[in-house]
């Protein structure tokens, strides 16, 4: 993972300005203090964070980073040419503001950068928002795994988005990542 500041998000209508950072350990005691903030029964240990940032070849994270802070994260596992996204959180108090949709497209441009054909993730079946912008994205609903997740035993959807490679998901992101700048 190399760069910084790779998206930035400015707008008149929305005065925000974030930039989107590869995930270092120096960022993890934030990490952790959002996660605990988001899913209390069921956190990440700091640990795992660690080991994926730092050991895992095949892990990919970034943060968005408000005035020096951690305002929300996302990561992904590239093998065998798939992207499976793993964790998508954003601050309460940025949602709706097009943080995740940066960090979504981060994690898809690289993605596609390091040669991935297809993208899949799990999101719960509850988050309506989080379904609204993977679909925005071009994801389609392939599934439900039963009580994936353990601490409610919620469903999860299955969530895919083909053709990473080709035209229309290329433009796609573009028009996006500029809608999310107006």
């Amino acid at each position: 993972m190399s760069g910084k500041a790779v998206i930035s998000h400015q707008s008149p209508a929305m005065p925000m300005d974030w930039t989107i950072e590869p995930m270092e350990t120096s960022h993890l005691a934030e990490v952790m203090e959002l996660e605990k903030r988001t899913y209390p029964d069921s956190i990440w240990p700091a640990s795992l964070f660690f080991c994926e940032i730092n050991l895992n070849p095949s892990g990919i994270y970034f943060v968005a980073l408000k005035d020096g802070k951690v305002i929300g994260y996302a990561g992904m596992w590239l093998k065998m040419r798939q992207s499976h996204i793993t964790t998508v959180v954003v601050d309460e108090n940025y949602r709706g503001k097009g943080t995740g949709m940066s960090l979504v497209i981060k994690l898809l441009r690289e993605a596609i950068k390091h040669k991935a054909s297809h993208s899949i993730l799990e999101v719960k079946k509850s988050n309506e928002a989080a379904i609204k912008l993977y679909i925005k994205l071009g994801y389609k609903e392939i599934g439900i795994r039963k009580n994936y997740y353990l601490e409610d035993n919620e469903d999860a959807v299955v969530m895919f988005l083909e053709n990473l490679k080709g035209k229309s998901v290329k433009e796609k992101l573009e028009q996006l990542s500029v809608n999310s700048k107006q």
